[in-house]
């Protein structure tokens, strides 16, 4: 294992030597991409905040029941209640899903600022925290195994 103490960390030139040589290809294959496309524009720009707000205040600016047929809604559509569930009883999520969700209003701000957000596909990432969030909500936590009873009723009674 790396520490600090270790001089110039030795035992981290291997570990870090493999997960390099590893990488290489991904690297490799992105810079030719990167290099074949160098001379062909970005589909749109790279600022949409503006234009995001501005359509989603139109696409509210419609009747309630046609807010299913605007896709700069469907930010608020793709989860369904999963969203409301997510965050009922907060406290009582595990603490990895607590900290992980502090990152969602971050993503959606970031997604604001330099994506299209009638692309949904940008926040199916946040399916991997909303919906075993939404899970912790909606599933009971399961009662306690026969044998924890037993054990806490012979530990009482030995008192």
């Amino acid at each position: 294992m790396c520490s600090i103490n270790s001089a110039l960390m030795k035992e981290c030139w291997k570990p870090l030597l493999q997960s390099i040589g590893l990488s290489l290809p991904a690297f490799a294959v992105t810079a030719i991409i990167r290099y074949i496309m160098r001379h062909n524009e970005h589909l749109s720009g790279a600022w949409h905040l503006l234009d995001n707000l501005t359509n989603i205040a139109i696409s509210l600016s419609h009747p309630l029941l046609d807010y299913w047929n605007r896709p700069y809604l469907f930010i608020f559509f793709i989860f369904g209640a999963l969203w409301i569930y997510a965050f009922l009883n907060f406290s009582a999520k595990p603490l990895f899903l607590r900290r992980a969700a502090l990152m969602i209003p971050i993503f959606i701000e970031i997604h604001l600022l330099t994506g299209i957000i009638a692309e949904t596909r940008q926040m199916i990432p946040l399916a991997y925290l909303i919906i075993p969030m939404a899970i912790f909500y909606l599933t009971p936590p399961p009662p306690p195994a026969h044998n924890e009873i037993f054990n806490r009723k012979s530990k009482k009674s030995r008192r």
